[in-house]
């Protein structure tokens, strides 16, 4: 218990600050202004975080909803600790088995931020626990514990679902039990479906709200499944016919278990195997089933079969959050490696302080975790995700309208503006289905009162247009439905939507967007500490980079000057040196205004690398080649290379998609 406290006393100081990256925007805007964020909806995190974002234990609303996550995980530890007590019946051992889940690195992570993994977390450990207590002595209230708390568990994260397995197998093996008494068979069942049912009546108070974040408004019985079963993503899960390659699979799993043995070292993961052993040493079959079976289903072939293309380094965070429920599985069988090595002592040494002393060698595990993971889970300090709100809403005129994309975009501009009240003059427009749209919604209303013999079908584009004539318009992407006779202006992170005839000379738009630059945060990849270097927060210095891409982009297409856009492009790789857009631009700008082909060309393989799927850099690499004369043999591989990765000539390509002849 102790020790459990202690966890959750550095959980607590280590607390994130910063809106950060990724879904915590949504999640933490929805639980504090009480609406329904993303499908499934959350309901439990959102309840929970609702009523502790009121509270004022810290000054930032974000640090008040992580509570959740750090309470989960340090009671998660506990309940570790008590499992492996049974297991060992050594509390020092148990100690060590719970201090090396408590300062894992992505265990210790998702304690600090309010991200649903944190949650999720305590209920895997709490299940296999529960499962465990039953399968050791069976007993009605046992198995009802387990039912209520595996609903509860199903209305938080649905991929608790690929542990059913492992805890129906520790339950059903006691099917004597169950079937002399068939009444408590539909008793659990019940209470299962009461205990998921019963969290959902929060999204329904939320959605009538009309709460500005209200993903997929919950008002009927239809709205209620399109949101838990997820239909807007397509469904629960990846199609099986998703078209991923296996050499992408396989990467991907090559990156899952290189992140296992960096979360645990050798010497966890050895522990884990001598558990696996000691189980099967033992005839212990069905824990053994379970907890291999468990690990299997939760690791390597959820993560080969949800594997989608990753080309950067960032984008690997995302599917990181999903390791850690196979990682947890794993440390289940620490405690009977700890078991395994006491007997093997005992049978060398009878000394019970020397096998201690032997074993202690293990504590190695827990303090170099705690001495590398602190300041990578230390967030108390951060600010980047706060930073980059505040720089996208900051410099946009008075009573601007914003259309808004992007998941570290979107839902950080949203804690900003809804949540701390950044720029309330600012209204702010999402894609459609993304959260909600009532500033939108109102302006369709409105406008429709105002003209009744407006087509439905054109109500959308007359409403935009409307909105630009009366108000600054600015997006943070190419936004489809742009006001008729109007251009998007590249200014800092975002688009600036201007008449046609508005645009202004060359000379002007350098000085406009310089200053605008100047304007911006120095946030930079090579500057970040550790504890900005966590899931998708390196996503943060891309969108600064991109940002002056698009400067380039603007200056290269639209003035003809590539000289002048070489500067914006190397500014983007000042802030992201793993900018792909950036290396292809700059390739462009060197050829195009001083025919520079040896550095043209290096460029365009250096944006290849970075990002290996995209067909218009081969395309381009293709072109500057072969208008800089190089070899025939050079160009051959690069045709050969095309058809390799995209199955099409590349010259057809270039007749029909480019009008190009070379």
């Amino acid at each position: 218990m102790y020790f459990a406290l202690l966890t959750f006393v550095i959980y607590l100081l280590q607390l994130t600050r910063d809106i950060y990256s990724g879904d915590i925007g949504d999640l933490v805007t929805s639980a504090c202004i009480g609406g329904v964020p993303h499908p499934p909806g959350y309901p439990l995190f959102s309840l929970v975080g609702h009523m502790l974002c009121k509270l004022s234990f810290f000054h930032s609303p974000v640090t008040q909803v992580a509570l959740i996550s750090a309470m989960a995980s340090a009671v998660g530890v506990y309940i570790f600790y008590r499992f492996a007590l049974r297991v060992t019946k050594s509390r020092y051992l148990s100690v060590l088995s719970a201090s090396i889940l408590a300062f894992s690195y992505l265990f210790w992570l998702h304690a600090e931020i309010p991200e649903v993994f944190g949650l999720h977390n305590f209920f895997v450990i709490t299940l296999l626990y529960f499962a465990y207590d039953y399968y050791e002595k069976p007993a009605a209230p046992k198995l009802y514990r387990l039912a209520a708390l595996t609903g509860l568990a199903l209305t938080h994260h649905q991929t608790i679902l690929f542990i059913g397995p492992s805890l129906a197998l520790l339950v059903l093996c006691k099917w004597q039990i169950l079937w002399e008494r068939k009444r408590t068979i539909f008793y659990a069942l019940g209470l299962a479906i009461v205990a998921f049912l019963l969290p959902y009546l929060y999204v329904f108070i939320a959605s009538s709200h009309e709460s500005v974040i209200n993903w997929d408004s919950v008002t009927n019985v239809s709205s209620f499944i399109h949101l838990v079963t997820r239909k807007s993503y397509g469904g629960f899960a990846p199609s099986v016919k998703n078209g991923i390659p296996v050499a992408v699979k396989t990467a991907v799993i090559h990156d899952y278990f290189k992140t296992l043995v960096s979360n645990f070292s050798y010497q966890g993961i050895l522990l884990a195997v001598l558990g696996a052993i000691q189980l099967i040493r033992r005839r212990h079959w069905i824990i053994s089933l379970s907890l291999i079976g468990g690990f299997i289903l939760t690791g390597p072939l959820f993560v080969g079969y949800a594997a989608t293309y990753y080309t950067t380094t960032t984008a690997f965070g995302i599917i990181e959050r999903f390791y850690n429920t196979s990682f947890i599985v794993l440390v289940f069988f620490i405690p009977f490696g700890f078991l395994f090595l006491n007997e093997m002592l005992i049978k060398v040494l009878k000394n019970q302080t020397l096998r201690l002393l032997l074993i202690s060698y293990f504590m190695i595990v827990p303090i170099l975790m705690f001495v590398y993971n602190r300041p990578k889970t230390d967030l108390s300090k951060t600010q980047i995700g706060n930073t980059f709100a505040f720089d996208m809403l900051d410099n946009l005129p008075k009573n601007a309208v914003l259309f808004v994309s992007g998941d570290t975009t979107t839902f950080n501009i949203w804690y900003a503006h809804f949540v701390l009240g950044r720029r309330r003059d600012v209204d702010i427009i999402n894609p459609p289905g993304v959260g909600n749209n009532v500033f939108l919604n109102d302006e369709l209303t409105k406008l429709h009162a105002k003209k009744k013999s407006i087509k439905l079908s054109s109500l959308m584009s007359e409403t935009i247009d409307d909105l630009y004539k009366r108000r600054p318009m600015f997006a943070t992407y190419e936004i489809p439905n742009k006001p008729t006779h109007t251009l998007l202006l590249p200014r800092g992170l975002v688009y600036q939507v201007i008449g046609d005839e508005a645009a202004p000379s060359e000379q002007d738009y350098i000085k406009l967007v310089t200053e605008d630059v100047r304007k911006l945060h120095r946030t930079r990849r090579q500057a970040l500490t550790l504890a900005e270097q966590n899931l998708v927060a390196t996503e943060i210095p891309l969108i600064y980079a991109n940002g002056h891409v698009r400067i380039g982009d603007f200056l290269d297409t639209h003035y003809k000057d590539p000289r002048a856009a070489e500067q914006f492009y190397r500014l983007a790789l000042w802030r992201d040196e793993e900018n792909s857009g950036a290396y292809a631009g700059l390739a462009l700008s060197l050829y195009k205004g001083y025919n520079d082909c040896t550095a043209a060309l290096y460029n365009i393989n250096q944006a290849i690398d970075i990002y290996p799927v995209w067909n218009t850099f081969y395309v381009q690499r293709y072109i500057i080649a072969s208008r800089c004369k190089t070899s025939t043999a050079t160009l051959r591989q690069y045709r050969s290379d095309y058809q390799k990765r995209f199955q099409k000539n590349i010259d057809e390509v270039l007749q029909k998609q480019y009008r190009l002849t070379l």
